[in-house]
């Protein structure tokens, strides 16, 4: 009902059932693939998931394609980072110790100098130099809190230095300012001299926590129905006959409209 997405410039392909999506990710930038939360299928965590090669078992297999359509049978893991939305970590290690552990595992040829200097510069890159000499905690053990907790996923995947770092819904379980700074977080290592492209799956973003991706792809059904800059959304309502109310989260009103596509179309 909602048409071809908005700004989508990719290719969309149809194989054996599959919607085959061609989605580029320029360096330095940051996306979102958007859906609602409640409706199962949208696609929109099986997306980083799928990039990173993980397996999707509700989903389906599927393959990842690279630069002239090949299919990699085995990703290169060091270029790619993959954040899951559930952290993994012994509650009785430090994020120091358990950055360290990270770095010797997935940087055997560097000295013990070279990662205790790489896991230093990576803990205070993601604001965790205060905490780092504290337990990590869990439940029953006192320690670091979930937004630090978030940020140390996310740093246990910088030690390695990805060129693309892929995020399944980083700001799930934290409030709301929480939330918009581990998202500034992740805007500024897609915007560090490194350009690195960052895609995260996140789940329902405050107006303010939105303008800080360069491009959003909502999904529904698998499908994309609008791939274009956050500043385009309100735009993009009018355009289709629904215009944001006043004084509503344009994200929320997005999700609404997704959730039933008849609406879009004023059905």
């Amino acid at each position: 009902a909602c048409g071809p997405p908005s700004g989508c410039s990719g290719n969309q392909e149809t194989v054996g059932g599959a919607t085959l999506i061609e989605v580029a990710a320029p360096d330095g930038t940051m996306r979102a693939p958007l859906a609602p939360p409640p409706k199962p299928g949208a696609g929109r965590r099986c997306a980083p998931r799928t990039v990173a090669s993980v397996a999707c078992a509700s989903e389906g297999s599927a393959a990842v394609a690279f630069a002239d359509g090949a299919v990699a049978d085995r990703h290169p893991r060091r270029a790619t980072g993959y954040v899951d939305q559930h952290p993994l970590f012994f509650a009785t290690l430090t994020p120091r110790e358990t950055l360290t552990f990270t770095a010797r595992l997935r940087l055997p040829n560097s000295t013990k100098k070279d990662v205790a200097s790489k896991v230093t510069q990576v803990l205070n890159e993601l604001n965790l130099g205060k905490c780092a000499s504290t337990y990590i905690g869990d439940d029953r053990l006192k320690g670091i809190s979930g937004g630090e907790k978030k940020r140390l996923q996310v740093a246990a995947e910088m030690v390695s230095d990805p060129t693309c770092l892929l995020l399944d819904e980083p700001t799930s379980g934290l409030d709301a300012a929480t939330a918009l700074l581990t998202c500034r977080t992740l805007s500024r290592l897609a915007r560090s001299p490194e350009k690195r492209a960052v895609l995260a799956v996140v789940h329902q973003p405050r107006a303010s926590l939105l303008q800080l991706f360069d491009r959003v792809v909502a999904l529904s059904d698998g499908r994309p129905v609008y791939a274009d800059s956050p500043t385009e959304l309100l735009a993009h309502f009018e355009s289709v006959g629904a215009p944001c109310p006043a004084h509503e989260n344009p994200a929320d009103h997005f999700l609404d409209l997704v959730a039933i596509p008849d609406e879009v179309a004023g059905g």
